[in-house]
């Protein structure tokens, strides 16, 4: 039982620093969204942002293709990436509005993709995969509700974003050092765990 619970988790961690990579990434362009004033760069940035989530989606669901059962949808979620940020950098007029809608979308997307996550994670075996389910449920609820609400004050929508933004971040970072740290102990336990003779 040990064992086959050591193999699930082996394959959950496969590349688990990308998932960390993605919340420094989180808590940056958080800070960046509450930091820059000027429009034109913070679109830069997000659009940055956006391209490294992508490219990361990609490395990602390829490195465990064969492990996760919605691999389609992160693919989807990866070309979402590239497509908003594309948008970003080729408007004509940024405005906060535009910024604000794009990243309520963002998060509406990953939240449904964390779901789904929850349930690739949970079939490997991942003891904590319903921190990923509540995570995607949050996100889910907070971009319909901010696009709900964007014509009311899409500044305050953009300040909460980047709240958001850095809350997610540092969940992200916890709960993959988390995993990393219990898929070591269960290979300091395997190895030293006595060899039985059959």
């Amino acid at each position: 039982m040990k064992t086959n619970y050591f193999n699930k988790i082996s394959n959950a961690m496969r590349l688990w620093a990308i998932p960390v990579i993605t919340g420094f990434l989180l808590i940056l362009s958080g800070l960046g969204i509450a930091l820059i004033l000027d429009l034109k760069v913070l679109a830069k940035v997000i659009s940055g942002f956006m391209f490294l989530s992508g490219f990361l989606g990609i490395i990602y669901v390829y490195g465990n293709s064969k492990r996760f059962d919605g691999r389609s949808f992160y693919l989807t979620l990866a070309g979402l990436d590239f497509v908003l940020a594309t948008l970003l950098l080729t408007a004509s007029d940024i405005k906060i509005t535009t910024i604000s809608m794009m990243l309520s979308f963002w998060i509406l997307f990953q939240g449904l993709g964390k779901i789904i996550y929850s349930m690739d994670v949970q079939r490997l075996g991942v003891r904590n995969w319903d921190s990923d389910l509540i995570t995607g449920i949050l996100f889910v609820m907070y971009g319909a509700v901010s696009i709900f609400l964007m014509s009311l004050s899409p500044s305050f929508i953009l300040l909460t974003t980047a709240i958001v933004f850095a809350l997610a971040g540092v969940t992200q970072i916890s709960l993959s050092l988390g995993r990393q740290t219990e898929y070591k102990s269960y290979v300091r336990e395997m190895r030293m765990a006595p060899v039985r003779v059959a």
